[in-house]
């Protein structure tokens, strides 16, 4: 099955691989779950920053 989208947190749990693109071009692959917890591209970062983490919203 191929899953495309911008939310690593439905990647995480729907996907054993990930390639993160940016403008076309693979930035960071590999299990999901080491890209997420090893992210260095700023891309894939920027994605990360976007999960929203309920513990910090007041």
């Amino acid at each position: 099955m191929l899953y495309i989208t911008h939310d690593l947190l439905s990647a995480r749990l729907l996907a054993d691989e990930v390639l993160v693109l940016d403008e076309g071009r693979v930035v960071e692959s590999g299990p999901t779950l080491h890209v997420i917890q090893n992210a260095e591209a700023p891309y894939t970062q920027e994605l990360l920053d976007a999960i929203p983490n309920p513990l910090t919203i007041r």
